[in-house]
């Protein structure tokens, strides 16, 4: 998807969003995604934690149908 991101060995992603990052976290929140709060003064990198497998597939899904569209 081509977002910028840094790199992670753990269980999280934290990628500069190229929309408002707000109306990205609302339309997380709208699929029962929850992203962390604001780190400033990066206010426009979003942070996602994910466990399971199933929750990394389930962020793939809802990454794809928000960024790739």
């Amino acid at each position: 998807m081509h977002l910028k991101h840094t790199e992670s060995e753990a269980n999280f992603v934290f990628f500069q969003s190229p929309q408002p990052a707000l109306d990205v976290r609302n339309r997380f929140e709208k699929m029962g995604i929850i992203i962390a709060h604001p780190f400033a003064p990066l206010n426009d990198w979003l942070r996602i934690s994910v466990g399971t497998e199933a929750e990394v597939t389930r962020v793939i899904a809802a990454l794809k149908q928000i960024f790739a569209a």
